[in-house]
């Protein structure tokens, strides 16, 4: 993988966790989708980057079930 791809994946991780934080809690707030809340959207980012990048590396995301914290 070019190192340059590798530091922009880490880039929007970063980022994409100070937008998770900012959320502080409001899980049940609506989004543009009208099926999905906004921890129905979090739970599906996870979900993907889980499937594509975490599952080849032999890793394993967490998820926040209410306020427990929990590995899939």
């Amino acid at each position: 993988m070019n190192a340059g791809v590798g530091e922009l994946h880490l880039a929007v991780c970063r980022r994409f966790g100070d937008v998770v934080r900012s959320a502080d809690g409001n899980w049940d707030c609506p989004s543009p989708c009208d099926a999905w809340d906004a921890r129905g959207v979090l739970e599906h980012v996870i979900g993907f980057h889980d499937v594509l990048l975490l599952r080849p590396l032999v890793l394993q995301p967490h998820l926040f079930l209410g306020d427990r914290r929990v590995v899939v």
